[in-house]
């Protein structure tokens, strides 16, 4: 019963924690149903593919499968899952599908059509200025705007490129059927009926617009284009000057002009002179509508063109070269620096004198700066022809001025920066060279002379430390050969003093041995006799080792086998343990080695009682491990640290001191009681490392 009613309790608890632990259900948005409102989301709220159910009127179908609707409130576009069902422009239908981002504002992705009415006329177009296709205010909407065109051109094989002129700003026109019949639109003034649309970069900024249009029904003509044979005449004086008796489209459209070609360019600029009024000829630039063959300098022709303000002074853009007469090669204006200031020389041919101040190539050509008293203006030479001149050069240089900027003083625009274009080398003709001893060149020679002055020191500091190794290496071989004299001074001493008295006490010990005596005084020479033996052998060693090069390598384990083949009959067994790896040592180091051997084979004999003694030879981790074991009654270690009357173990000590080695007496038994601790047994142990074998070698006596 109890347990009953606590389920009944705890049941609707768990309920209830449930319900409010579960993830909430996002509510479905209402779909959106005005293109506005599709228009006004961000790119981030496009790609949350929200809803959509818009009724608009198809504006434009492109041939790749995106179609154009527009409502009441604005232009928007759409992507069928499936090909539309024979829509026309002007049909009105229901698309419902999802928001995408868009290359500039949000679409329509994943639509259904269902057409709702068929229509027979394109849905409304806005009137728009330039600037509400700049802004991007009406994108994607049909739009109405007004100019003269300026340009036209295949666009591809079946669309036609219209360049058109709304005040002083351009747009292109997509025209997506060609050009019937060579109708020629250049200078008209049209009424044009587009979609807005434009190229877009990767940050969804609209570069540059234009409009889509369908067919030419959306063009119509306000003014038709007067033909060029009646283009009106004006002389380039005239060109946007004030004219109270102009209408207000006249400087747009095109007009005709003759002058001198004083320049022509490979990217279609030409340079004339008009010198239909000789008193005050004008220059002026005319920019080709398409590249042809270059007229020649001097010859007089006719362009049809736009007047247009660039810059500083008008041009002529978008020209047609009309007629061609040969003439004369144009005298060009022999400027001072002051005159430029004037402005009257823009676009002229002039003659300048000046001094290079400076000289570098670019993708455009040579790029040079003249200067003269403080002016200065930068020359430039299209193309890649080879110049040979030098900064520093007093030069003359004949090229077309340009006025590149302008300051305004007041209401008037004065020059502030120039550039002269030169069309050849042959503009440049230098009237003095620099002198030879440019900053270049000196800085050039500096930088030698420091070089050569850098591979001084070097070969110097070389040299030196050249000249001290050898004098170190001289140093070590005046020492090695005066210890060798020395040594050798000491074996002929030896020889002729010591050994000569030896072998003389030998003779006599031999002749007393003949000679019938008492067996105790026998014995006695006889020991004797040994003694002097031992002492002659080992007189000989030493006059050997003395007499043997010091760095000259020797055999330490045959050293070591003489010494126990010389051992009294007496002695204990006597045996040599090598790893087989023994490294050939100085005859220096061989000799403290032996003579290490020798004193505590010596010492075994005297003290140890012992019947064995093994001789250990070990080479491991780059040091040598020389060991002398006995198995005797042991040594006490105060005797090894030189008591009274004991020389024998200092002596060893002393040795390994020069060897650089390390020795150490031990007991190998291991004694239970202090009683057994004169039976242990001796253990010598030197330890050489090689690390400093050679210095250690030549620094031994």
């Amino acid at each position: 019963m109890r347990l009953q009613r606590w389920s009944g309790g705890v049941t609707p608890l768990l309920l209830s924690l449930w319900v409010l632990a579960a993830p909430a259900q996002p509510a479905t948005s209402p779909p959106i149903t005005r293109a506005i409102d599709l228009r006004s989301l961000s790119a981030e709220e496009a790609a949350e593919e929200r809803p959509v159910q818009i009724e608009a009127q198809v504006s434009f179908i492109e041939s790749a499968g995106t179609i154009f609707v527009q409502d009441e409130t604005g232009g928007t576009f759409f992507r069928p899952i499936k090909p539309a069902p024979n829509l026309s422009v002007g049909d009105r239908v229901m698309v419902s599908g999802v928001t995408f981002p868009g290359l500039y504002l949000t679409g329509i992705d994943r639509a259904s059509i269902q057409v709702r009415q068929r229509g027979d006329a394109p849905p409304p177009a806005r009137d728009a200025t330039v600037d509400d296709l700049f802004s991007g205010r009406f994108h994607y909407q049909r739009v109405k705007v007004q100019g003269v065109v300026r340009r036209q051109a295949p666009l591809d094989e079946s669309g036609t490129l219209l360049v058109l002129a709304i005040g002083p700003r351009q747009i292109q026109l997509h025209v997506s059927v060609p050009v019937q019949d060579d109708t020629q639109w250049v200078d008209s003034e049209v009424v044009v009926t587009g979609l807005a649309a434009g190229g877009i970069n990767d940050r969804r900024q609209l570069v540059q617009p234009y409009l889509r249009v369908a067919n030419w029904d959306d063009m119509e003509v306000v003014r038709p284009a007067i033909p060029v044979s009646e283009t009106p005449i004006v002389s380039t004086s005239a060109i946007l000057r004030f004219d109270p008796s102009a209408e207000g489209t006249e400087s747009i459209h095109r007009v005709r002009i003759s002058g001198r070609v004083l320049a022509a360019f490979r990217d279609g600029r030409l340079f004339l002179r008009d010198e239909s009024v000789p008193e005050s000829s004008v220059a002026i630039a005319v920019d080709l509508a398409k590249a042809g063959p270059r007229p020649s300098l001097g010859s007089r022709i006719t362009v049809a063109g736009f007047p247009s303000m660039k810059g500083f002074s008008a041009e002529i853009e978008d020209a047609l070269v009309l007629e061609t007469e040969p003439g004369e090669r144009p005298d060009p204006i022999d400027a001072s620096w002051q005159e430029l200031k004037s402005g009257q020389l823009d676009a002229e041919l002039i003659t300048l004198t000046g001094t290079i101040s400076d000289l570098f190539r670019s993708t455009e050509g040579w790029q040079m700066q003249l200067e003269n008293e403080g002016e200065r203006l930068m020359a430039t030479l299209p193309g890649r022809t080879a110049l040979d001149i030098m900064p520093d050069s007093l030069v003359t240089a004949t090229g077309i001025l340009r006025i590149e900027s302008a300051v305004e003083r007041g209401f008037r625009s004065q020059p502030e920066r120039f550039r002269l274009l030169l069309r050849s080398p042959q503009d440049l003709q230098v009237l003095k060279a620099p002198p030879w001893w440019t900053a270049q060149r000196l800085f050039t020679l500096v930088a030698i002379l420091l070089a050569m002055l850098g591979l001084g020191l070097v070969w110097i500091a070389m040299l030196g430390r050249q000249v001290a190794r050898q004098s170190r290496i001289l140093e070590t071989r005046i020492a090695r050969e005066a210890a060798l004299e020395e040594r050798q001074r000491i074996a002929r001493e030896f020889h002729d003093t010591l050994e000569q008295e030896l072998a003389g006490l030998s003779l006599r010990l031999d002749a007393a041995t003949s000679r019938p005596l008492e067996d105790k005084t026998q014995r006695l020479l006889e020991t004797s006799r040994h003694l002097v033996t031992r002492i002659q052998t080992e007189a000989r060693n030493l006059l050997t080792d003395l007499r043997t090069d010091a760095d000259a390598p020797t055999d330490l384990r045959e050293a070591i086998l003489d010494l126990i083949q010389r051992q009294p009959a007496n002695a204990p067994q006597m045996s040599l343990v090598d790893s087989g790896t023994i490294p050939s040592l100085p005859a220096s180091m061989v000799h403290h080695l032996r003579m290490i051997v020798q004193e505590a084979m010596t010492n075994v004999l005297k003290h140890a009682q012992a019947k064995n003694v093994t001789i250990q030879l070990r080479h491991a981790a780059n040091e040598l491990t020389l060991s002398i074991t006995d198995d005797g009654v042991g040594v006490d270690p105060e005797q090894t640290r030189g008591a009274p009357g004991h020389f024998g173990c200092m002596g060893i000590r002393e040795r390994c001191r020069k060897l650089g080695a390390t020795v150490e007496w031990a007991c190998p038994g291991a004694p239970t009681s202090s009683s057994a601790a004169k039976v242990c047994g001796t253990r010598v142990t030197v330890t050489l490392p090689l690390e400093s074998l050679p210095s250690l070698a030549r620094s031994l006596p």
